[in-house]
């Protein structure tokens, strides 16, 4: 088990040597789940209907293996099972509702809304868990993920803006859609970068201290 007791080298190599191999599969899972959400766009599965169910279940088993992961590497910040357990949740729920009220897209897109705002609580705890986790090693990228949170939510709540707005008016509405679109992807993108650089951190801290070889601690003892 991690020495997470003490302060010294070896709780930084063990914490280094774990979350770095991690969050590294963390990365890479992240890529498949774009090339899912770009499968599912509307305007892709117009265009390309055999893309919709393939990249449904290739969503849904990146983002359940990505909570799995959250939860793994919680012994280092409680809030990352917090996180993982709302990933895991949210997806099967919205599988339910999307089966449920398949026929029914006004009702859907209501009871999505509450379900994304549910969804941000688990962003929130990610976040500020990968921000603490990687402090004292890197501060700049732990003050790049605090301020990526800000960008999320100002990004979800445009989409909420515009949700209403299309009920109004509906060229606006479609407008403020399209930058909340923008702004979301932009932020998806940011969310990569700061998770490679912070698997990075802890994986060039790994290789760069000798400690690490004499910990006994492989990465598998949890």
């Amino acid at each position: 088990m991690f020495d997470i007791e003490n302060g010294g080298k070896d709780y930084k190599a063990q914490k280094a040597e774990f979350l770095g191999k991690w969050l590294w599969v963390m990365f890479w899972l992240f890529i498949p789940g774009v090339i899912a959400s770009i499968m599912v766009d509307e305007n892709i599965a117009s265009l390309f209907p055999a893309l919709l169910v393939p990249g449904q279940i290739l969503q849904t088993v990146c983002q359940l293996i990505y909570g799995a992961i959250l939860i793994k590497v919680s012994n280092w910040d409680s809030r990352y099972r917090i996180s993982g357990i709302i990933v895991i949740a949210a997806n099967i729920l919205s599988i339910a509702l999307e089966y449920i009220f398949a026929n029914n897209a006004e009702v859907l897109l209501i009871l999505l809304i509450p379900l994304g705002i549910v969804g941000l609580v688990g962003e929130y705890y990610e976040y500020m868990a990968h921000s603490d986790v990687v402090k004292e090693f890197d501060e700049e990228i732990a003050a790049k993920w605090k301020k990526l949170w800000k960008w999320y939510i100002g990004s979800f709540g445009l989409l909420v803006l515009s949700i209403v707005l299309v009920f109004i008016t509906a060229i606006l509405g479609l407008l403020a859609m399209l930058v909340s679109a923008i702004a979301i992807i932009v932020v998806s993108i940011l969310k990569l970068v700061y998770l490679y650089r912070t698997a990075k951190t802890f994986r060039d801290y790994r290789e760069n201290n000798p400690d690490i070889m004499q910990s006994g601690f492989t990465g598998s003892d949890f």
